[in-house]
């Protein structure tokens, strides 16, 4: 299982709040709303500039069309180089309208279509990933919005015939590419996949490491391979059997030993248990996990006695296949539920709840 699904709510320690990370694009989608539908509040006042028919001016909107579908086509996997991108060109052929004759004007239209396919793409994927649980509320907003954008569209057309055709082309062109400037930026400072925001991870894995979370640490981009410390656990027991709670060594790739129960862990010297709480973010061996956070360990207590001891807004995630996501698990009193659930076919789920038991 790899990490592949963007979620804000990971990248800091406040709870998820998906609509106000998102609320730049948001205002993008209002921009690309008024820039897909101009075509037709303008038309009249475009066939009277450059003196062409009817039949003339359907190949303006076909030119449009044909761009918005290769924009889509071809949209990059990088969401927000697509988003950037994407404004861009459709700034610059807004802005190209604003002089260029009839016949130039195919070109610059087929730059705003190209732009837009690629943008408003990019962005309905990064509000349908960022978190999988709200995936249809946060698309269904960024349709309102670009709604409003659209219906916005012939108000702004009439309030901009005074100042001539320009100004509208010039103002579009500026207010599409300041939204997806402030969007990128907004997400980049959020990131996109999980990481420590105090600098230090915990990861749990399992001898076959089923999970993939030795995946997250080998990943040249995974987030989690730049994180200032990457911990694992070391489990070890009392004279009379009872379990310690977890100690922990750095890993550094290559230099893992294997240790008691067959698990892979650094090798000495190992920091103390105290370590857990400069943590922000720890990955939890899980034999299942309920909707709640309740998470069913393999009943030994070694977390259960060591989680006592995180940070509070440490991020707690259980990486489990589908169908160990359950509905409901006993919870006792000293269970410390998730924060977030991980499984291949969803990526990153937020539980909406607290922890259990505090």
């Amino acid at each position: 299982m790899q990490l592949n699904h963007p979620d804000a709510s990971l990248t800091g320690h406040g709870p998820a709040k998906p609509s106000r990370t998102l609320l730049p694009v948001f205002f993008y989608f209002l921009a690309a709303g008024v820039v897909t539908v101009m075509l037709g509040p303008l038309l009249p006042a475009l066939i009277q500039r450059w003196h062409i028919q009817d039949a003339q001016a359907g190949t303006l909107f076909t030119t449009n069309f044909t761009g918005q579908f290769c924009g889509a086509w071809f949209a990059t996997r990088n969401l927000r180089a697509s988003v950037l991108y994407g404004s861009a060109i459709s700034a610059a052929g807004c802005a190209a309208l604003a002089w260029v004759g009839f016949g130039p004007a195919h070109i610059a239209l087929f730059c705003v279509g190209l732009g837009l396919g690629a943008g408003l793409t990019a962005g309905n994927v990064i509000a349908g990933t960022a978190v999988p649980a709200a995936r249809a509320r946060l698309i269904s907003i960024l349709n309102v919005a670009w709604g409003l954008g659209a219906i916005a569209c012939p108000v702004l057309v009439r309030l901009s015939a005074a100042g001539g055709i320009q100004h509208f082309f010039f103002a579009t062109a500026i207010f599409l590419a300041v939204t997806s400037l402030v969007s990128i930026a907004r997400l980049s400072s959020r990131g996109t996949a999980p990481h420590s925001p105090r600098g230090t991870a915990c990861i749990a894995h399992s001898r076959s490491d089923s999970n993939g979370t030795l995946n997250l640490m080998r990943s040249p981009r995974g987030r989690l391979r730049r994180a200032g410390r990457v911990l694992l656990p070391v489990a070890r027991t009392a004279g009379d059997g009872t379990p310690l709670p977890l100690r922990w060594g750095q890993y550094r790739p290559g230099e893992l030993i294997r240790g008691r129960w067959g698990l892979l862990e650094p090798a000495e010297p190992w920091l103390p248990e105290s370590a857990l709480a400069e943590a922000g973010l720890v990955v939890v061996p899980a034999l299942a996990v309920d909707r709640r956070g309740v998470r069913l360990g393999r009943g030994r207590g070694f977390y259960d006695r060591s989680l006592a001891g995180r940070d509070p807004r440490a991020r707690l995630i259980a990486m489990v296949r589908d169908d160990e996501l359950i509905d409901e698990l006993p919870a006792e009193p000293h269970d410390v539920a998730m924060t977030h659930v991980v499984t291949p076919r969803h990526g990153i789920i937020a539980i909406p709840c607290g922890h259990l038991g505090e």
